[in-house]
């Protein structure tokens, strides 16, 4: 558009409404030069737009030929309908063919030989027309020009338009089979009769006798798109009754029409119909049978979550942006949360989550138009985009206000839950409003408010008692062996029902339900199982729908969508998330949230260090998703493999006159030097080491050289104190393995480095080592983050302490940032990941030293030197030799310093 110098800046909305090339082509050529701030959307449609263009030509055309406005209103479209009639009956015609055929038309008064042979050099020149010369075969013959149609948008125009213009539409109207056969002729059928009558396709009959029926939707969907928003508006109620069929029609609507006009403010055929359509279910599970599931499934003659293709989250079209409102596209978006294709709802937060971080109050909106819905997974995704949004925008106070004001009176309000048990609502809402505190948005005294322990109230569960005819090793129904046990049995009875030490507490909550439900046995076990599946079906899960009568595939099954779902795509074991789960796997997840914040509140939380103490931290009980830990998470062995060494000398270099047997490789191990530390510390200029792990091999001496630094932070002038403890053998023993002398955040497994970094009030495990009266601070932390698409990542992180002296407080595993937005730490990986390697955590060195001398600390380093016999030598001579060493090093007014530390008797 800039090389036709149109200006758009009004009309925005024109590159997602243009469809086609063509369509683009002719805009420009209509447009040029021009301001179209006030163009209308049907007005940029092909059978619009061609309508105008061959209005343009029309006018261009009685100029070159001489004619007045008033001789004859539509040269070109007549001789277009009539050079139509040749093309219809072959591919080819000669010049003289089409000659010979324009003479029919009565415009020959006016137009003359001379204004025959213009017209066709005129359509030519426009590429309505397309030619060649067939050159005689003798001397007595002449050449021939044959003619081809030209583009073929003009061509299904023109054919569309011969046949409007040729009967009144009925829906007993038969329709030309040239028309019937032609994809592109019939939608610009559809759309004129839509335009001029305000009728469908949908009901005619040889269209409904000559199409499938999905073909016949797209030809009338074309239509919806492509007309002005008061006729197409008119077709909401049909629309809204074919969603609610069945899978396929509810796919089709949302793929050819719902998705299209989604960024279409005035029609009523977009976002807000689909929501609307969504909400009518009054149980997510009823919902989910025609709208979660993925594409695929095998289902008996009248399984309506049949469909044929998924719902169009993956086409780049439909990717949100920055000028999208709440009701608009972010709408159709949200609602894929419902999902049971983790890979999708993995898409979807992330293409929310960036979204929202351009656009936080627009999210706001979208936020709380979802705050009453009905699918307890869409909620909690949506507290965990929000959470992530929070932190990344925590310095729009406004937003920041907004959501924490929210969280603060439907979450928190009078020290209650309002009935909100599930563990990642409460997680995501206390680090908002832990967010909000750090930025004085709130006070002392609310945040109290927010902090677990919470109240317990009386209520009693959802509650299934035909479940507690499963076990923990057998389950119920669809809640199979790993959804009973590693998902819920497993966790619960560790964390919660094991704990010996408040068994009156947990007996008193099974008592209530075993007598509630007149049962005479119920275990633990078994009263979990009722609740998880308490929950299943108060969602809307039911044995007819969801499990059917299987029967190994044999004649006359009744197969149930849940089976249907296992039986294509399987399940995950051992307590990971499948990526298609079934419905019951969705609601057996939702009802193990529920469960451990119900439990958080009656029993307190069972740890061997800890047995009496309520949880104070959600982090303890689950993994949570984190999106925007999933938006930068990066790509570890691309990054390894792209990513040059570092290395400051030879780790395991060759001694001269050393092979690679068995006394040269002991010679090597015992003589081979030490590594420079300092230049292992001072790696690269202006940064400084905290963290690494260094793997080299020398194939040709038979020996490889493994290197562990780690680092701490100790009173400045107390280095004495821990060179003399270090000669405990007790306490050297902790120290010798530099790489595992770390912290660990709280959290029960996984956790990803950007919760770490900005959860300041989260606590850290391991975070010292006493030494007499002093304590080694560690200043690297390492947590486990786990991603649907890239599995378990283990990254060495800055600790809470070197986070707080040097300010970070955001970081994705590679880089770390101050407030100022400042890269001040990074971590680097080179090599292979099971073969030579190298890991390293580095930091701005001018910041560090100056915060740790600040406050009186003193760097050190602990570095572990393991030099070996490497694998291929010991395979080839069947023995091991190594030399293991560790040393102190620490940096004083005179220099470098290290002091080996002695374990061994």
């Amino acid at each position: 558009m800039s090389y036709y110098k149109i200006d758009d800046r009004g009309a925005k909305w024109l590159r997602h409404a243009i469809k086609t090339p063509y369509a683009l082509k002719l805009v420009c050529e209509l447009y040029e030069g021009e301001n179209i701030d006030k163009i209308g959307r049907t007005d940029i449609t092909v059978s619009n737009l061609l309508k105008a263009k061959l209005d343009v030509l029309d006018q261009e055309f009685k100029k070159i030929a001489g004619f007045e406005d008033n001789i004859y209103d539509q040269i070109v479209k007549s001789v277009l309908l009539k050079i139509n009639e040749l093309f219809e009956q072959q591919e080819e015609v000669t010049r003289t063919q089409i000659k010979n055929n324009l003479r029919q038309l009565g415009i020959c008064n006016y137009l003359g030989e001379k204004g025959i042979n213009d017209i066709l050099d005129f359509l030519e020149k426009h590429s309505f027309l397309q030619s060649y010369q067939k050159c005689a075969k003798s001397f007595f013959e002449e050449s021939e020009t044959i003619y081809l149609s030209g583009t073929q948008p003009v061509y299904d125009y023109i054919k569309a338009l011969r046949m409007f213009e040729k009967s009144k539409y009925s829906d007993e109207l038969e329709l030309d089979n040239q028309v019937l056969d032609n994809t592109g002729a019939l939608q610009m059928y559809s759309v004129m009769i839509l335009d001029c009558y305000g009728e469908l396709l949908w009901n005619n009959k040889s269209c409904q006798e000559s199409l499938y029926e999905g073909e016949l939707f797209e030809i009338v969907a074309f239509a919806l798109i492509n007309v002005n928003t008061t006729i197409s508006d008119k077709y909401a109620g049909w629309l809204k009754d074919i969603m609610s069929q069945n899978a396929y029609a509810l796919s089709l609507a949302v793929n050819k029409i719902i998705f299209p006009l989604a960024r279409n403010k005035e029609s009523a055929l977009g976002s807000m119909l689909l929501d609307e359509c969504l909400r009518t279910y009054d149980k997510p599970a009823e919902r989910d049978v025609i709208w979660s599931i993925p594409s695929g499934l095998r289902g008996n003659r009248d399984s309506v979550w049949v469909r044929y293709e998924d719902i169009d989250y993956f086409n780049e079209v439909y990717e949100l942006e920055n000028t999208d409102c709440f009701y608009g596209m972010p709408l159709i978006w949200a609602w894929g949360l419902t999902s049971v294709d983790n890979r999708q709802r993995t898409k979807v937060r992330q293409e929310i989550t960036k979204w929202g971080i351009t656009c936080p109050e627009e999210f706001f909106k979208l936020f709380e138009h979802f705050s009453d819905i009905n699918d307890i997974q869409v909620k909690t995704d949506f507290f965990a985009i929000a959470m992530s949004i929070t932190y990344v925008c925590r310095k729009n106070h406004h937003f920041l206000k907004l959501i924490s004001r929210w969280i603060m009176t439907n979450v928190f309000l009078y020290k209650e839950i309002r009935g909100i048990y599930n563990a990642a609502i409460r997680y995501y809402s206390r680090a908002i409003i832990e967010c909000a505190f750090s930025e004085k948005i709130i006070s002392d005294k609310q945040i109290s408010k927010c902090r677990p322990p919470y109240r317990k109230n009386t209520c009693f569960l959802p509650f299934a008692p035909e479940a507690t005819n499963g076990n923990r090793m057998g389950g119920y129904r669809m809640m199979d062996y790993d959804l009973s046990r590693y998902v819920l049995c497993d966790p619960i009875d560790r964390m919660f029902l094991g704990n010996r030490f408040h068994k009156d507490k947990i007996e008193s909550i099974i008592e209530k339900y075993r007598k509630k439900y007149s049962l005479l046995e119920l275990t633990s076990e078994k009263w979990i199982l009722g609740i998880a599946f308490g929950y299943i079906k108060d969602a809307g899960w039911n044995d007819l729908i969801f499990y059917g009568k299987p029967n190994g595939e044999q004649a006359g099954e009744i197969l149930g969508l849940d089976v249907a779902i296992n039986r294509r795509f399987g399940a995950a074991t051992h307590g990971s998330m499948s990526q298609i789960m079934t419905i019951t796997e969705k609601y057996t997840w939702c009802a193990k949230m529920e469960l451990l914040g119900f439990l958080a509140d009656r029993v307190p939380y069972f740890s061997y260090e800890e047995h009496d103490k309520y949880v104070e931290d959600y982090g303890q009980l689950e993994d949570y998703v984190n999106p925007y830990q999933e938006l930068r998470q990066i790509d570890v062995d691309k990054v390894m493999e792209e990513t040059e060494w570092l290395l400051p000398e030879e780790l395991t270099p060759s001694i001269s006159g050393c092979s690679n047997n068995a006394l040269d490789i002991k010679k090597w191990l015992d003589e081979s030097p030490t590594p420079n530390f300092d230049k292992w510390i001072n790696i690269q200029e202006g940064e400084l080491t905290l963290f690494g792990s260094h793997c080299v091999s020398n194939d040709i001496q038979g020996v490889t050289t493994m290197m562990w630094i780690s680092s701490g932070l100790i009173k400045a002038r107390s280095i004495g104190s821990l060179i003399k403890k270090t000669k405990n053998r007790e306490f050297a023993v902790g120290m010798i393995n530099a790489g595992e002398v770390l912290a660990y955040p709280t959290a029960d497994c996984y956790i990803s480095p950007l919760e770490v970094c900005w959860f300041d009030w989260k606590e850290e495990h391991e975070s010292g080592i006493i030494y007499g009266n002093n304590l080694l601070l560690k200043n690297v932390t390492r947590c486990t983050c786990d991603m649907q698409e890239s599995g378990e990542n283990e990254y060495e992180i800055p600790s809470k302490k070197v986070r707080e002296l040097m300010g970070i407080i955001s970081g994705d595993g590679y880089h770390y940032y101050n407030n100022k937005g400042l890269e001040i730490a990074k971590y680097r990986d080179a090599g292979e990941r099971y073969g030579d390697n190298q890991h390293m955590l580095l930091v701005n060195k001018d910041i560090f030293y100056q915060r740790t001398f600040e406050i009186g600390l003193q760097p050190v380093w602990i570095i572990r030197v393991l030099k070996e016999i490497s694998n291929k030598a010991r395979e080839r001579l069947d023995c091991f030799m190594d030399r293991d060493e560790t040393y102190l090093v620490w940096k004083n007014s005179t220099g470098w310093k290290k002091q080996k530390i002695d374990w061994q008797d």
